[in-house]
């Protein structure tokens, strides 16, 4: 599976479950009226991480990664984001490249802590 880049950068993905929880929690709750919360997961993983927790959960080992190099592909993807076929656009790249992380200051709010990530990932490719 191809990184772009070092592919050290940071997610911390949330489980779909979890937002709607959140998201059903805020209509009910006065204090939650015209704020907005960064949801994110428990777990802060590289690009790297996630993809052999993602190999884990589907039973094989650490995949092959080989680091793409920057400079040749993003030219490449906007030159080919177009095409519906192709996976990813500068949009995307450009977002993973600035991380998705957030601190869990809206666990307060909500009263829960969200799936891990392994456990969340191992459920959806259960099915």
């Amino acid at each position: 599976m191809p990184t772009f880049g070092h592919g050290n950068y940071r997610l911390q993905p949330i489980h779909g479950r979890d937002v709607a929880r959140c998201f059903a929690n805020a209509l009910e709750r006065p204090e939650t009226v015209g704020q907005t919360y960064e949801l994110c997961g428990q777990d802060r993983l590289t690009y790297r991480e996630l993809l052999d927790t993602i190999a884990e959960a589907i039973g094989k080992g650490h995949p092959f990664k080989p680091a793409l190099p920057l400079a040749i592909m993003q030219p490449v993807i906007k030159a080919l984001q177009g095409f519906s076929a192709f996976p990813i656009t500068s949009d995307q790249l450009q977002m993973l490249l600035e991380e998705n992380i957030c601190d869990s200051c809206w666990q307060e709010t909500f009263g829960f802590k969200p799936i891990h990530f392994r456990d969340g990932i191992r459920e959806y490719l259960g099915r």
